[in-house]
């Protein structure tokens, strides 16, 4: 069970990421694909379509590591 946590722990990191600043996100993870970044840059609704992605992303972080923790109890 533990290891489980320690591997959902790193990997809640990326989606609480993209929901508290999704243009730094887009900027480290997208940006260096393009000449021109700032051309094409995504526009708001682009920014919180990644903000609710994120966020189900995370949500379904926590169901799995409450699933675990019932599943496989620490003695």
């Amino acid at each position: 069970m533990h290891d489980l946590l320690w591997l959902l722990l790193p990997l809640s990191a990326v989606p609480i990421w993209g929901i508290i600043s999704p243009r730094s996100q887009w900027r480290v993870l997208h940006a260096w694909l393009y000449r021109n970044p700032e051309a094409n840059e995504p526009s708001d609704a682009a920014y919180t379509a990644q903000r609710v992605g994120n966020a189900f992303v995370l949500v379904m972080i926590v169901v799995v590591a409450v699933i675990a923790a019932d599943q496989f109890p620490s003695s």
